[in-house]
């Protein structure tokens, strides 16, 4: 049945959880390896700018820091939250300018020195967090290309070739589906939810139709293959998967909080999505396999190509 051979599979493909994790860490240890020095010589520059600005200005650089300091426990206790604020608002500048105003008469010709200087900071603090987050998204890029590819090689092998002329295929199909839903939407809405009720079930269709051209043409009669049966059943087969995934990221989360538990789970969200793409020509793969024609009963084919 389709709906075991996807948990028998989701199951089975965990052992490649430590691979998109393993990427992820990548991009993140090549990101920090770049911004920390880039982070710490900003921090630096506006430590010695503001020191030699409030030196300018005869205040007590010790003082001036001391209050300075104070000033954090204002910010919002949790972290991420603290330098979100500090970063999308002028905290920053605004609280070296009050204490500028607070510890000079004479603070107005020093204003737009700390001004520049905090603005120096900031820009390079979210320079640096946007190369974090595009290292990130490299590393999930790169895991999940990895990772599909061995799972595919576990349980779905297909040439070259016919990976461009499906994905190509599906490519198409999901365009016209969507644009068909879309129009009929702006119609009629029931209309549109019974048009994606019925793209879902062509888009089943195809799928299974996609597979069975690719591993068990000529070798599994095609009512045995594809059917409303196993059309249903992939869908059932879907939910199962990704229920189990879900249940396992609301566990993760609960026990690590947000953002160890996402990383705890993305892994097993990312092999969840794999595997459920790869099942129907997996299910194919295994009927080709188990369930044959007899030699004299099967329709001539291509010989085998090299897999991909």
């Amino acid at each position: 049945m389709i709906i075991l051979h996807a948990v028998k599979n989701f199951f089975k493909n965990l052992k490649y959880y430590f691979t998109p994790l393993g990427a992820l860490f990548l991009g993140v240890i090549i990101a920090l390896a770049a911004i920390v020095p880039a982070l710490l010589a900003s921090l630096n520059s506006f430590a010695a700018s503001v020191r030699e600005i409030v030196a300018g200005a005869g205040i007590d650089v010790e003082v001036f820091a001391e209050l300075f300091l104070d000033r954090f426990s204002e910010l919002p206790s949790d972290v991420s939250d603290a330098v979100n604020y500090i970063l999308t608002t002028d905290w920053l500048a605004e609280t070296l300018n009050e204490l500028m105003n607070t510890l000079s008469s004479e603070a107005g010709a020093y204003v737009s020195g700390l001004e520049l200087a905090a603005a120096e900071l900031i820009g390079s603090a979210v320079g640096c967090l946007a190369v974090l987050f595009t290292f990130c998204v490299l590393g999930l890029l790169a895991g999940f290309w990895i990772t599909k590819k061995l799972i595919r090689k576990e349980i779905a092998r297909r040439s070259l070739w016919k990976y461009i002329l499906v994905t190509a295929a599906d490519s198409i199909l999901l365009a016209l589906i969507t644009y068909i839903s879309a129009r009929i939407f702006r119609v009629w809405t029931p209309g549109g939810f019974i048009a994606v009720a019925i793209s879902a079930l062509v888009f089943g269709f195809v799928n299974l139709l996609e597979a069975y051209l690719v591993q068990a043409c000529g070798k599994v009669r095609f009512r045995k293959a594809v059917s409303i049966k196993n059309i249903c059943f992939l869908f059932i087969g879907f939910l199962a998967v990704f229920s189990i995934a879900a249940l396992f990221s609301a566990l993760a989360v609960s026990l690590f909080g947000n953002v160890v538990g996402v990383a705890v789970a993305f892994p097993v969200i990312e092999i969840a999505i794999i595997v459920n793409g790869l099942n129907a020509e997996s299910y194919m793969k295994k009927l080709a396999e188990t369930q044959s024609l007899p030699p004299d009963a099967r329709v001539p084919s291509a010989e085998n190509e090299k897999d991909a």
